[in-house]
């Protein structure tokens, strides 16, 4: 819902004639205060630059989705190399049952999302904030285990 209403937000601003680039700050600025540590700079330059392209912001969410899924594995593996077995068996199943939450989440999203540019874009994003959050969660195991 969020990008959703940031695009459609910066149409009617555009609309009712206030600069595009004012909607577009906005639009990154809503995004930054609704996102999670973690997020690099770069994917909220990329958002800047893209504007209002529904296609670029999608893209700087695929992007920046992939470097997040590489935080999240790299906790991942460094935990799982560092627990003893019963540690590893918790943590192995606490990682498939977030693996489950988040395709039933991207399943339920889209559901109720529809099949517009704006709604997939609200899913990426929502599933992104997901990875990055889980990625804090394993790294704060990790450091709680000192590694």
């Amino acid at each position: 819902m969020g990008v959703r209403i940031l695009v459609l937000g910066a149409a009617v601003l555009i609309a009712t004639g206030l600069p595009a680039q004012a909607a577009e700050t906005r639009t990154t600025q809503a995004m930054r205060n609704g996102a999670p540590k973690g997020l690099t700079e770069s994917f909220f330059r990329c958002i800047d630059a893209a504007g209002l392209s529904e296609s670029k912001i999608s893209s700087c969410i695929s992007t920046e989705k992939k470097g997040q899924d590489a935080r999240l594995n790299k906790a991942y593996g460094v935990l799982m190399t560092n627990l003893d077995p019963e540690a590893r068996d918790s943590v192995r199943a606490a990682e498939r049952a977030w693996l489950d939450f988040n395709t039933k989440s991207v399943v339920a999203e889209t559901a109720i999302g529809g099949a517009n540019q704006v709604a997939n874009i609200d899913v990426s994003q929502a599933e992104l904030f997901r990875f990055c959050e889980r990625a804090n969660v394993l790294e704060d195991y990790v450091s709680s285990i000192g590694k």
